[in-house]
C-alpha cells in the first residue's frame, strides 16, 4: 500500500487481520516502510520520517482510503502539500475527483521517478503490497507449490495404510521417520525442508496445550544486554539430574510468563524489537528486531505441511502410519504479535553450561505456540489431505 502524506509518498506493508477474541472489527495495520521502493517524492530529500507509520500523522488525523489498479492508498487530508485538492486538477474534495487526478498525478509525479514507466496499471504490480509482503519468500508460485505438495503426499501414499518402524526414538523419532518417507535429510536448515515446503510431524491426539517449535532465532547481539553466559551465571539452576547450571526455561509475555522463575517477554515502547527480562533485572537481556522474526517466520512457513501420525508399539518397536496432512500459507505476523502478548507464543531457552563451566551449550532460541491456536496463525484455510 501507499501513505501519502507531508509530501511524500511511502510504500507499506500492510497487515489485514482480526483480534484473536473473533468480536472485534477486522483491521488494517501498516507497519514498516519497504526497504526496496522506500519513499518516493521528490521531497524525500527534505523529509523521512523513520519507518513507523505512525511518525506520518497524529491522533485523530483524517485520511482517504481507496484503490487504484491494485493499489491501497492512505491520503492525509490535513496535508495539503500533497496534490490535493488544486494540484490534482478537481474542484471539489470526494472521492470521485480525488481518485481521477491522484492517477493522472501518480503516473506524472511518481512512476516517471521509480522506473520511467507511463502506464499506471504496469506500475502497480509492483505495488500489490497485500500479496507481495513476503514475496522476497514467495518466489515458487501456486502451482509449483501444488506440484511439489502433491509430490510428498505422492509418498506418504505409497507408505498408506501401513505402519512404518521408527527412525530414532523419543520425540524426535516421528519428524526423523517422516523425513525417511521423503528421502529428506535431517537438518536444523532455517529454510523449509522440502522444495519450499516446512515438513512438521506430530503423533495424532498430542495435547492442544502442548506447544510446537515454529523456528530458532538467536538474539541481536549488538543490542542484547547479557550473554548467555552471564545469563546462567545470574539467573541459572543446578539440573538434579546432570549436576550441570542451565536455563532451559518457556518463558511467555509478563503477565502470562509460564514459568516461576522470573523470565518474561514484552514489546519494546517503541513497539520495534521484542524483549526478554528477568524480574531481578533493570534492563533486557536478550533483544530481536520484530523485523528479522518477522523475516525469520515468513522464511520457515511460507507453505507448512503438518504432518500427522498414528503410533503403536510393538515390544520396544514403534512404528508409525501417517493419517493426514494439514497445508497451510503465509503467517499473518500481526497475529503472531498478538499471541506473543497473550503468552500463546513463547521463547524457549535452551542453554546449559558446558563441563569446563567457561563455555554454554544451546539448541537455539525457539519460538513456540499452543497446538490449539496453531490456524489462527495463518492467513487462509488449510487444505488437509487424507492419506489412505
Amino acid at each position: 500500500m501507499l501513505a501519502c502524506a507531508h509530501g511524500a509518498a511511502f510504500s507499506y506493508d500492510l497487515a489485514l487481520y482480526r483480534p484473536l477474541t473473533k468480536d472485534g472489527d477486522p483491521r488494517l495495520w501498516p507497519s514498516i516502510v519497504d526497504k526496496k521502493l522506500g519513499v518516493f517524492s521528490k521531497f524525500r530529500q527534505s523529509f523521512f520520517p523513520g519507518n513507523a507509520f505512525s511518525k506520518l500523522c497524529k491522533p485523530d488525523d483524517l485520511f482517504a482510503v481507496f484503490e487504484l489498479s491494485g493499489i491501497l492508498v492512505l491520503l492525509r487530508l490535513a496535508d495539503f502539500s500533497l496534490p490535493v485538492p488544486s494540484m490534482l486538477g478537481v474542484n471539489e474534495l470526494t472521492l470521485s475527483g480525488l481518485e481521477k487526478g491522484f492517477v493522472s498525478w501518480y503516473a506524472e509525479n511518481l512512476v516517471k521517478e521509480v522506473g520511467g514507466r507511463t502506464h499506471l496499471e504496469e506500475k502497480a504490480k509492483g505495488y500489490k503490497y497485500s500479496s507481495r509482503a513476503s514475496s522476497e519468500f514467495s518466489a515458487p508460485t501456486d502451482e509449483q507449490d501444488e506440484f511439489v505438495v502433491r509430490e510428498i503426499i505422492g509418498k506418504f501414499k505409497v507408505h498408506a495404510g501401513k505402519y512404518v518402524e521408527s527412525r530414532g526414538s523419543g520425540d524426535m523419532s516421528v519428524g526423523k521417520t517422516v523425513e525417511w518417507m521423503l528421502g529428506v535429510s535431517a537438518n536444523s536448515s532455517k529454510d523449509p525442508d522440502y522444495k519450499g515446503i516446512e515438513i512438521k510431524s506430530a503423533r495424532s491426539g498430542q495435547s492442544k496445550n502442548k506447544l510446537t517449535t515454529l523456528f530458532s532465532k538467536t538474539p541481536d547481539r549488538a543490542l542484547s544486554k547479557m550473554r548467555p553466559y552471564q545469563v546462567i551465571l545470574e539467573y541459572g539452576w543446578i539440573d538434579e539430574e546432570t549436576g550441570k547450571k542451565h536455563a532451559h526455561v518457556s518463558v511467555g509475555s509478563k503477565e502470562h510468563p509460564h514459568n516461576k522463575c522470573g523470565f518474561y517477554t514484552r514489546l519494546s515502547d517503541d513497539c520495534l524489537h521484542l524483549e526478554m527480562w528477568h524480574e531481578r533485572g533493570r534492563e533486557p537481556m536478550f533483544v530481536w528486531s520484530l523485523e528479522k522474526i518477522k523475516n525469520a517466520l515468513l522464511k520457515k512457513h511460507r507453505r507448512t505441511l503438518w504432518v500427522s501420525v498414528d503410533s503403536k508399539k510393538e515390544g520396544k518397536v514403534e512404528r508409525f502410519k501417517v493419517m493426514h496432512a494439514k497445508l497451510t500459507g503465509t503467517p499473518d505476523f500481526q497475529a503472531f504479535i498478538e499471541l506473543i502478548n497473550s503468552g500463546n507464543v513463547t521463547v524457549d531457552l535452551t542453554m546449559t553450561l558446558k563441563e569446563n563451566q567457561k563455555a554454554v551449550r544451546d539448541h537455539g532460541y525457539l519460538f513456540r505456540i499452543k497446538n490449539l491456536l496453531m490456524d489462527k496463525l495463518f492467513l487462509s484455510e488449510p487444505k488437509i489431505f487424507d492419506i489412505k
